[in-house]
């Protein structure tokens, strides 16, 4: 499994966001599961599991998943279909409130195409932003910005193998912007104009989105990885993006027939989720899509078949510019039907497997016995519907050696057998997640409801109310035996795998596919050395006496009074109750300093000592006590360091802020390195070092930071061989130790649905008696922005076509709220004229984005970056184009009508108050007080102050013509 895509453990219907996150790029891999409607997945396997008849279909027995057509039982909820056939999934839903959640889920992708390879359901996902009968051009992207939608590559819409899916958001504080979304969602559905035209205008944007994801080094791999997943099946030769030369041909008939074939009533469904009523959902809803009907006769069945091969594979992957070799070990798993009892045990056993297997592997990486360079994270993964798999991803000095040893894992686990504290230590790791998930019930976001519907539309996934599911589930998890999941385990091995790849730049230095298929078939020694078995953690410390703040406050806030606290060592702790996340707490911390007060070049390592202490155990504890004893728990804690502040971030449920507390104050005083975690960290720095050198990405951002720093080691990204060779343990640790290991008057800031007292109490024994250190603050070593236009070329590596263009402006000047509210809405105004000039227009590139980020230190100022991918031989023509928006925008300002559409959009993203944005005002108003903070209290009265004069005037104050560093990636 590639390292990039570690997925989930968890079923469909408590990760959905994670699945989305995997999802919502229409070049990736789509993460879903097998449907009941019209495109249906045939799995072939050679045998059944153990635990079930032989002779027996999966059963489904009371209580079944709910029927997407009855009638729920709460009032705020409603499922059915229209008599077209069109299904609706209705959802009354306050949190976060003031927003509505709106789906198109099309039951179609690339697999149900005629074509192989043409790419034919992804264009055609982009031919419907580019015109309907009611929305004509490029009147559907200044509506979806009116609603508030900053449309953007990958941001509105994604097409998978298997399905097709557009996204909407909308603010209900106007009726108007509520019916445009229902007005959208009709027009993709059933109106799409698909113009000839048009579609020659837009095989420019979907070939740069392929030139972006695919011609590249790690795309190049990626082809050759789902090349590997899919061949045998239904869907080889029916990737999403399809090839060039298809794209380069794309013509309007074969889109339009695509569109009347599966745009059908019955092989879609709408979602809405949101603070609206139902009833008038409905209405909205009826009222647009009753008269649907399909274009064409009912499509055929598509039926995907896999066939799980026995047999062992080898394969050697390699491109001249890959930069670290590694290995990935993959393990064929059979599609089950989540709509019924039986699959979803089945299911839910193999994510109990993986997290078995996954902490066996970590085990034998911490111990020694398993010879990795990295932790080999074993975990579920999706293909699409048909394909599902469970695998690793490994970096080695001896990558047959790993193998050998990964493979050895896997087999001896499965002869030796899962024991009761395997299966308890898994299941308690799930237990807290599930015990997370419904604490937090109440207050589920419209995304999070929107994805489970969407997922039980596309596969019958399971949408049970949270209580009723949570017992679901954890019967299950009770009524596992070591029996089940060893003999299920075995099963697995048996019918399929393993798949192994070697990725590296050249074969020489790879195992051949020969000889790793010959691993993969031997009879292998299981490792685990069982007389390594730590005791468990009871308690990470004993409680402190608890010590008296010198000083309280208390203050108005959003979910009742903001409570603060500071102690006699420094430590103030501030206290923002909120119920935005039921049952939930976020803390974040922060001194002065950073890596501006440590040595020149210690900002190139920072990061890997980070993760080097993250990854280790903590006090007398290792790491695979404070592994296990986490697992139990929903508490984690990490540390950061950055170049004028240092802290912590972490979060949990209310019931282990102890746990929370407990981390941070070991965190500060006994932090350790272990060596496992150290040598993972030198590998990761290694890797950034062979990344950098072929990277023409990471080259081009390195040269526009040493642009910006004149080359000062005080701001090195990269670390050096030389660095890495003079890194120990213990001089990682001293340097740990100096920013983070004493108490330098730090702002705590705890955000969440806790009680005051108890925080106070925790805080009062955990922080309040640590010892107090050394204040000191950052130092300002940002040299000045050079003077003038600097201009740096990367030249692209042959067969490498991510082109592209990043432009950066750094201007000194006074930081306020408003002039934050400002930044937001010109940075706005320029990533859309990005889309409407370079995509739409040139058609020159997939997409860009412009950003405007303040920073309060070393000194006040805003740094804007205009960064757009693109065909390399057209850089030239972006550049020009978007230098002239930007004069443009300086002498004119913005027009009327996108002035509103920004001011719209931003409008939305305000009305969407989190936990982070809390944290981070209380934070920035503590260690900056004489600033106005931009905050939920403020921000939305000064956006709607702001006038087209403060954003020309902004834009000349940050756009400056004579001084930039642009940097640029062409071909030779």
């Amino acid at each position: 499994m590639r390292a990039v895509r570690r997925s989930v453990r968890w079923p469909s219907a408590l990760v959905v966001l994670a699945l989305l996150a995997a999802a919502c790029s229409d070049s990736s891999f789509f993460d879903s599961y097998p449907s009941d409607t019209t495109v249906t997945t045939t799995v072939v396997a050679t045998t059944v599991p153990p635990i079930l008849d032989p002779s027996a279909p999966i059963p489904t027995v009371d209580p079944p998943t709910p029927d997407p057509t009855a009638l729920p039982i709460d009032p705020d909820v409603r499922f059915g279909r229209l008599d077209n056939g069109l299904t609706y999934y209705l959802r009354s839903n306050d949190s976060p409130g003031t927003n509505l959640d709106l789906r198109l889920v099309v039951n179609a992708g690339s697999a149900q195409q005629v074509t192989p390879d043409a790419g034919t359901a992804h264009f055609l996902e982009h031919m419907l932003f580019n015109g309907t009968e009611k929305f004509p051009a490029n009147e559907l992207t200044n509506s979806l910005e009116r609603l508030g939608i900053q449309f953007g590559a990958d941001t509105n819409a994604f097409t998978s193998y298997d399905e097709t899916v557009y996204l909407l958001g909308a603010t209900t504080a106007d009726r108007g912007t509520v019916g445009i979304a229902f007005d959208v969602l009709a027009e993709w559905a059933f109106a799409a104009t698909i113009e000839p035209d048009a579609v020659a205008d837009e095989i420019g944007v979907v070939r740069d989105e392929m030139r972006q994801g695919r011609e590249s080094a790690d795309g190049m791999i990626f082809d050759q990885f789902e090349q590997m997943y899919t061949a045998g099946s239904s869907y080889e030769g029916f990737g999403v993006l399809g090839t060039a030369e298809q794209i380069d041909s794309t013509t309007a008939p074969p889109l339009r027939d695509f569109y009347d074939r599966w745009y059908r009533p019955d092989n879609m469904a709408v979602i809405v989720v949101g603070d609206m009523s139902v009833d008038n959902m409905l209405s909205a809803v009826t009222e647009r899509f009753s008269d649907l009907a399909p274009r064409s006769d009912s499509p055929p069945l598509s039926t995907a078949t896999v066939d799980i091969a026995a047999s062992a594979t080898g394969h050697v992957f390699t491109n001249p510019d890959n930069a670290v070799d590694n290995i990935s070990i993959d393990i064929p798993l059979t599609v089950w039907d989540e709509s019924t009892v039986g699959g979803q045990r089945l299911s839910l056993m193999e994510s109990v497997i993986a997290v078995m297997v996954d902490n066996l592997l970590n085990d034998g990486f911490q111990n020694g016995v398993v010879h990795t360079s990295t932790a080999p994270f074993f975990s579920r993964f999706q293909v699409n519907r048909g394909l599902h798999y469970a695998g690793t991803n490994i970096q080695a000095d001896d990558l047959e050696l790993a193998v050998t040893d990964l493979i050895g894992q896997f087999k001896g686990a499965a002869a030796r057998g899962f024991t009761a504290a395997d299966l308890g230590r898994a299941t308690d790791e799930l237990r807290s997640q599930l015990d997370s998930a419904l604490l937090g019930a109440d207050t589920r976001q419209d995304s999070q409801y929107a994805d489970d519907y969407m997922f039980h539309f596309l596969s019958g996934a399971d949408i049970d109310a949270t209580e009723s599911m949570t017992e679901r589930l954890l019967g299950i998890l009770d009524s596992l035996t070591p029996a089940d999941v060893t003999n299920h385990w075995r099963w697995v091995l048996q019918t399929g795998g393993p798949i192994i790849a070697a990725v590296g730049s050249d074969p020489i230095s790879l195992p051949t596919s020969q000889r790793l298929a010959e691993i993969a078939d031997t009879t292998l020694p299981y490792l685990g050395d069982e007389s390594v078995a730590e005791p468990p953690i009871d308690s990470l410390m004993a409680r402190p006496d608890a010590v008296d703040p010198v000083s309280s406050d208390s203050r108005r806030g959003f979910d009742g009074p903001i409570e603060e606290w500071t102690f006699a060592n420094g430590v103030t702790l501030v206290f923002q109750p909120s119920k935005i996340s039921e049952g939930q707490v976020s803390l974040t911390t922060a001194s002065e300093g950073g890596w501006s007060v440590l040595p020149d070049g210690t900002s190139a390592v920072i990061d890997l000592i980070m993760s080097a202490v993250s990854n280790s155990g903590i006090a007398t504890f290792s790491s695979s006590q404070l592994d296990r004893y986490l697992a139990s728990t929903t508490a984690s804690l990490f540390p950061y360091v950055d170049a004028t502040t240092e802290g912590f971030f972490g979060s949990s449920s209310a019931d282990d802020i102890e746990v929370l507390f407990q981390l941070l104050s070991l965190m500060t005083t006994s932090a350790r390195i272990d060596d496992p975690a150290f040598n993972e960290a030198i590998t990761f720095g290694r890797n950034q070092i062979a990344v950098a050198s072929t990277d023409p990405q990471v080259q081009a951002a390195t040269a526009q930071i040493d642009a910006r720093t004149g080359s000062s080691p005080s701001f090195q990204i990269v670390p050096d061989a030389e660095q890495l060779d003079d890194l120990t343990p213990a001089g990682a640790l001293a340097t740990y130790n100096t920013r983070l290991g004493k108490i330098d008057q730090p702002i705590v800031v705890l955000v969440g649905d806790a009680d005051p007292d108890v925080v106070r109490d925790l805080a009062s024994r955990y922080l309040g008696t640590l010892q107090a250190g050394s204040h000191d603050s950052w130092v300002d070593n940002l040299p000045p922005m050079p003077g003038g236009v600097t201009t740096i070329n990367v030249q692209l590596n042959p067969g490498v076509n991510t082109g592209g263009i990043a432009i950066l402006y750094s201007t000194e000047l006074d930081v306020t709220a408003k002039l934050n509210a400002a930044a937001h809405v010109l940075e706005t105004i320029v990533s859309s004229r990005i889309i409407e000039t370079v995509r739409e227009e040139l058609g020159a590139s997939y997409g860009g984005i412009a950003t405007a980020t303040s920073f309060y230190a070393p000194d006040e100022r805003i740094d804007a970056t205009i960064q757009i991918d693109g065909d390399p031989d057209r850089v030239a023509e972006i550049r020009s184009v978007m230098l002239d928006q930007i004069s443009d925008l300086s002498a004119n300002g913005p027009t009327d009508d996108e002035f509103s559409r920004a001011i719209s959009v931003i409008d939305a993203d305000y009305q969407f108050v989190d936990d982070q944005l809390f944290a981070e005002s209380i934070l920035i108003s503590h260690l900056f007080p004489s600033e106005t903070v931009l905050s939920s209290d403020n921000r939305l009265e000064l956006l709607h102050s702001l006038t087209r004069s403060d954003i020309r005037d902004l834009a000349r104050r940050v756009f400056p013509s004579d001084q930039r560093i642009e940097v640029t990636r062409t071909s030779g």
